[in-house]
């Protein structure tokens, strides 16, 4: 498998974004003590990495145009101020509907897009696989149904 993510330049801005997000987060997660802080820190802390494997998939050229729209409004979406929960008002905790919107896309991404193109642009430590299906299955649960039926409205599902 080819190292293809180090060859993609996700550009300074972004490195930037991804740097102080996962500052952000640990930053957060070491301040929680328990286990409601270490599962809320859990998920908050896959952000910074399912972040870069949004930008690097946007950047890749074997990923269909139709793809990179949606990742693009994600990105777009995670680094934009405006949310259903600002970090501004909620602290690290409004990074979760992020974390959601990610999953989603994600999930996405590797049903339509070759999956040795997404795990080549995966460098977090998790099983990029598991990780989705258990992160949407804790959304699911969680997640009021007008927030996922506004992310299957961006996602272009019914």
């Amino acid at each position: 498998m080819t190292d293809h993510h180090s060859n993609t330049d996700i550009g300074e801005k972004n490195q930037e974004y991804y740097q102080r997000l996962k500052r952000r987060v640990i930053d957060y997660a070491r301040s929680k003590a328990g286990k409601v802080g270490e599962k809320v820190a859990e998920y908050l802390l896959l952000l910074p990495d399912m972040f870069l494997l949004l930008v690097r998939l946007s950047l890749d050229p074997r990923v269909a145009s139709t793809e990179k729209k949606i990742l693009a409004l994600a990105v777009l979406y995670i680094i934009s101020p405006l949310d259903f929960l600002p970090e501004a008002a909620f602290g690290p905790l409004g990074l979760s509907d992020d974390v959601v919107l990610a999953l989603y896309v994600l999930n996405r991404m590797i049903n339509n897009v070759p999956r040795e193109v997404v795990l080549e642009h995966w460098s977090g430590d998790r099983d990029l696989f598991e990780t989705v299906r258990s992160g949407l299955a804790v959304a699911d649960r969680f997640v009021s149904r007008r927030v996922l039926e506004r992310i299957n409205r961006l996602l272009g599902r019914r």
